[in-house]
């Protein structure tokens, strides 16, 4: 029988569409004083400067808010990949705020940008 923590500390790599859900799930779960989202408020500031300043401002995630399996996933990746799964994770909440929006004036000019605090 395979307990909880087998499931959970399993050295298998995460499917692509794994990590950006997961990374996703881990963005989303970041709060500032319990009640706003940190990074679905980045996006809000960002969504509509996007299109219109240069340089184009990056979305920020800070390293520190990662979990420990997304870290080792993300570090994983070719430079490709990297930029494909992070985008996808990133853009999921750009969808959430205008979807069509985003979809037509600011998924074709995102980048992002992973920090230490």
């Amino acid at each position: 029988m395979t307990s909880l923590s087998d499931v959970t500390n399993n050295p298998i790599s995460w499917t692509t569409d794994r990590l950006v859900e997961e990374l996703y799930l881990n963005l989303m779960s970041i709060r500032r004083d319990k009640t706003a989202r940190v990074y679905q408020g980045q996006a809000e500031h960002l969504i509509y400067r996007i299109p219109i300043h240069k340089p184009t401002p990056y979305f920020i995630v800070e390293l520190s808010h990662l979990s420990y399996k997304v870290k080792k996933e993300l570090h994983d990746l070719d430079d490709k990949s990297l930029d494909r799964v992070m985008k996808e994770a990133i853009g999921r909440i750009f969808e959430n705020i205008n979807e069509r929006y985003f979809l037509l004036n600011v998924k074709k000019l995102l980048k992002w940008e992973i920090v230490k605090p």
